[in-house]
């Protein structure tokens, strides 16, 4: 190879070089960086509001601790409440009661299931759920620090940055690209996590008044199924059900009726299609890949952040394929 070809390649190699070592550098701090990015996302109109009367540093300042408040620390609370429901259930022989009772069913026997072997996978699966919640406890911690910085700097930068981003945009038209890609993350974050969040203030109530006695643990995963798309909370509350009928809890599982069809059609169906409605509609298989793919790459995250991701890659290439 002459040397007038190599020195081309060498300032490309540079570049590549300098890009991978980027990207090792902040590999392990990817998922609160975009965390950051997210709910700075979300906070920039009560910071533009704050900022007409306050500097802006204390603006940004009161905005993390309006994220603190309203979501670490009832998420705290809510993981705390958790561990305990569930190491509740392994203390209280509660668990095992409940599979004694199951066993003597129609369909129990019928299936043949071995009742120890199925307690024994129960509880390792609790435990093991036990254990990984207490070994990310300091990288909670970490991510939680470098959120709060992120987002700091984001929101006294956000103008400056968000121009450096739309100058890279691979399109002729960056600004309706970029309105584009907005009313994308509105939907998603505002329509997706206030269904989440209603679904999961319902069931708490629906729950709780009902006498469910994992009434914090399963309207989380029901708050969390609400990002899937087909799932939703018919598959915690119809199980629920006949598990109370089972155990001929009559009153719980009317209760868990009245609540899961209140779920299912006034929630999952109606107000999420009113709410789908009023902005940019990202198909469902997008959506469901978008969390799997997520949450496989970015861990428990990514069921936000994956179909933002996805949805943001589509919208893109359809952008670029338009201006060819």
């Amino acid at each position: 190879m002459k040397k007038e070809d190599l020195s081309k390649y060498i300032p490309v190699g540079v570049i590549f070089l300098l890009i991978l070592i980027s990207f090792l550098m902040i590999r392990s701090f990817l998922i609160p960086l975009i965390s950051a990015f997210i709910l700075a996302y979300l906070l920039k109109p009560v910071y533009d509001k704050l900022k007409l009367s306050l500097p802006k540093e204390i603006s940004a300042i009161i905005c993390i601790f309006i994220v603190i408040t309203l979501i670490f620390a009832p998420l705290i609370g809510l993981i705390s409440g958790i561990v305990n429901q569930a190491s509740g259930s392994l203390n209280s022989g509660i668990l095992f009661s409940f599979l004694k009772k199951a066993s003597e069913t129609t369909v129990f026997q019928t299936l043949n299931l071995d009742l120890s072997l199925l307690m024994n996978k129960t509880i390792e699966f609790l435990i093991s759920i036990l254990t990984n919640i207490t070994l990310h406890i300091p990288s909670f911690i970490i991510t939680t620090v470098i959120t709060s910085f992120g987002m700091y700097y984001l929101l006294i930068d956000w103008k400056p940055f968000t121009k450096k981003l739309i100058k890279y945009l691979p399109s002729t038209d960056k600004e309706a690209l970029a309105k584009d890609i907005s009313k994308i993350t509105k939907n998603l974050i505002y329509g997706t996590l206030l269904v989440s969040l209603v679904e999961f203030i319902i069931a708490l109530a629906g729950f709780w008044i009902s006498g469910v006695q994992y009434f914090l643990l399963l309207p989380t995963i029901i708050a969390i199924f609400a990002f899937i798309p087909g799932l939703g909370p018919t598959i915690v509350w119809v199980p629920l059900f006949i598990i109370e009928l089972i155990q001929q809890n009559y009153f719980t599982a009317i209760g868990v009726l009245i609540t899961g069809l209140i779920l299912s059609i006034g929630v999952d169906i109606i107000f999420r299609a009113k709410i789908s409605g009023r902005g940019a509609k990202t198909h469902p298989l997008i959506i469901l890949v978008g969390i799997l793919g997520g949450i496989s790459l970015f861990g428990i995250f990514g069921f936000i952040i994956g179909p933002l991701i996805l949805s943001y890659a589509i919208e893109i290439l359809e952008e670029i394929a338009e201006g060819q």
